[in-house]
């Protein structure tokens, strides 16, 4: 008995007789702090448990398709009408829509040089929409300017050395009455001479991407002065995008020294016809660029026309409007996205399953034979489980006019299941951040 109770007592008590705290305190507060955690991690899980679950279905992105294109068909070729060399059309409002037919050689631009050569003056010198310019005195080198236009039969227009002419001045008669001289007035002014010119223009003509354009004076009495008709076409259309040199082609008359010079254009006014230019060689024949604004289909269009090479002066009128008929005919009003075109998707991140979406009805437009029309398409994100009967719509542009129609979804974006929500924490915790006002 004795041993045991000694063995007792210095357990107790210690070797040295000093009595120890006992462990079992220590043992049953640790045991209580492990309790208390592990509920505040039960109870911290429950909660998001039941934040995740209970959370609003996340919206899903649509995925537009980005290679839409609306193609028009391809058209019968035109035909150049009879007498004529060559011809051409650029529709204004679509860099794409340009058609030609007859010889597609270079062939000599005549006067209508003289729209690339006021186009160069202009970036040079530029003026606002009815603004006169710079006042340029008229010098002996103008009168002999005068004097070597008329040996070689070309127009010309009278002055005076001293003569006090506008910049304006010297562009309408230049354009308007396709003066030689005043051409020729106006560029020893702009340039000092033919030669600075012809630099001027050969650069202007690569800026403009004018591949096609050979430039040898500045009035077209040169035959080296050449082009397709379609440049010559994309060339007018640059002149009448240009708001002067609307202004310029559309010129009815000038006054030269108190008589009045009407417009060269014989079309000006009729059929449609808001501007242009003429031009002529003897060697190569009769010249006309035009720009005529017509509606059609509900929409007012514009084209620039070019018939070259026409052997009699009298045909011009008639081959100019026979071609302009045939370019004007061109314009076609077509579905371009039938009903139902699949323009985009909806892809959750939950699921395997894809839901496209389609146009809701037909989209219309005014098309061009065998042009491209691209499609654009706007889709908002949709919430999983809602149908949004139409979260977006496609939209064509075509000839500066906007269509479009509705996109709905081809059925419902499915929920995410429970192992998703609980898999994905930022959206239990977006939710209480939108709960809290947070940012």
């Amino acid at each position: 008995m004795s041993d045991v109770t000694g063995d007792w007592v210095a357990e107790v008590t210690g070797e040295d007789g000093d009595e120890q705290p006992s462990e079992q305190p220590r043992r049953r507060g640790v045991g209580k702090g492990v309790a208390s955690l592990i509920v505040f991690v039960l109870v911290l899980g429950v909660c998001y448990a039941a934040l995740s679950l209970l959370a609003p279905a996340p919206s899903v992105a649509g995925a537009p398709h980005s290679d839409l294109t609306a193609v028009s068909d391809e058209g019968d070729p035109m035909r150049t009408p009879d007498g004529v060399r060559a011809t051409s059309v650029a529709v204004v409002g679509m860099d794409a829509a340009v058609d030609s037919a007859g010889d597609d050689e270079l062939l000599p631009m005549a006067s209508i040089t003289k729209l690339i050569t006021a186009l160069v003056v202009l970036e040079e010198f530029p003026l606002e929409e009815g603004e006169n310019g710079e006042t340029i005195t008229m010098t002996a080198q103008d009168l002999e300017y005068y004097w070597d236009v008329a040996a070689v039969l070309g127009v010309v227009t009278d002055l005076r050395e001293g003569e006090e002419l506008s910049q304006r001045t010297l562009l309408e008669r230049s354009i308007a009455v396709s003066s030689g001289n005043a051409t020729l007035s106006l560029v020893r002014w702009a340039f000092g001479g033919e030669e600075e010119f012809v630099t001027a223009a050969e650069r202007w003509l690569e800026e403009n991407d004018l591949d096609e354009i050979e430039i040898a004076d500045s009035t077209g009495l040169s035959a080296d002065s050449r082009a397709t008709a379609a440049d010559m076409a994309r060339m007018g259309r640059l002149a009448y995008e240009h708001p002067v040199m609307r202004e310029l082609m559309a010129v009815e008359s000038v006054s030269v020294l108190g008589d009045t010079m009407r417009n060269t254009n014989p079309l000006l006014g009729d059929d449609g016809v808001v501007g242009g230019k003429t031009g002529t060689l003897f060697a190569s024949g009769h010249n006309l660029l035009v720009v005529a604004e017509r509606e059609v289909h509900g929409t007012e269009m514009a084209v620039v026309g070019v018939v070259l090479g026409v052997s009699q002066s009298g045909s011009v009128p008639r081959a100019t409007t026979s071609w302009l008929d045939q370019s004007f005919n061109r314009f076609e009003e077509r579905v371009v996205l039938p009903r139902g075109t699949v323009v985009g998707e909806y892809a959750p991140d939950w699921s395997d399953r894809t839901i496209t979406a389609s146009t809701t009805e037909e989209l219309t437009a005014i098309t061009w034979p065998g042009l491209d029309i691209p499609v654009s398409v706007l889709l908002d994100p949709v919430q999983a489980g809602s149908l949004s009967a139409t979260p977006g719509n496609a939209t064509v542009v075509s000839f500066d006019t906007a269509m479009s129609v509705d996109v709905a979804i081809d059925g419902l974006i499915p929920p995410p299941d429970a192992l998703w929500r609980l898999g994905t924490p930022s959206l239990a915790v977006n939710w209480v951040l939108d709960l809290f006002g947070s940012e």
